[in-house]
């Protein structure tokens, strides 16, 4: 059992209301921090997951100037980031809720081009540093994780397959003929 008491509590929030919120695809938990010195969410990532990648490049983004969670507080060795919290105030639910969308998508469009200006530091790039990445193994019997040629490969674009080479781009077919030529038809 993982226990931050003693990291919340080092930033003022060891009396806070905790409230668990829905978990996402990894092993993280997030849960709503109510009562300390700021809106707050606890991320608790356990091992075999890695902060560090996170931290790295919430900070490369906050630096390019988009708008995403502060991290207030970190112990990257137990896992714990301690995040601001921006609230359930979604895009979604904006719009759910009848607000003009033109002011929304106009700022998720500013936000998507920011991104894109703003080149990934390399310690966030493909070929990261083993010890940042998160190592993943199967439980087996023998304890062992699944054999080396089992495991699934990371093509270079990041995705993983277990076929020997998966491309992440197909190259483009050849470039189709002028259309300049005419064809003959029958008279």
């Amino acid at each position: 059992m993982r226990y931050p008491d003693p990291f919340l509590a080092a930033h003022g929030y060891a009396a806070a209301e905790r409230l668990p919120l829905a978990a996402d695809a990894s092993l993280r938990t997030y849960t709503r921090l109510l009562g300390g010195p700021r809106p707050a969410l606890l991320m608790d990532a356990p091992p075999p997951e890695d902060v560090r990648p996170f931290a790295a490049l919430a900070r490369h983004f906050l630096a390019a100037g988009l708008s995403l969670p502060e991290i207030i507080a970190e112990d990257a060795g137990a896992g714990f980031l301690l995040l601001e919290d921006f609230g359930d105030a979604t895009h979604a639910a904006l719009l759910d809720a009848g607000t003009d969308p033109v002011p929304l998508y106009t700022e998720a469009a500013e936000a998507l081009a920011a991104l894109h200006a703003a080149p990934v530091p390399p310690a966030c790039r493909p070929g990261t540093p083993r010890r940042w990445r998160a190592r993943r193994r199967r439980p087996s019997s023998t304890g062992g994780g699944p054999p080396p040629s089992a495991r699934p490969r990371r093509s270079p674009c990041g995705r993983v397959s277990t076929r020997p080479s998966t491309p992440c781009w197909r190259p483009s077919p050849a470039p189709m003929a002028s259309s300049t030529a005419t064809t003959s038809r029958p008279t």
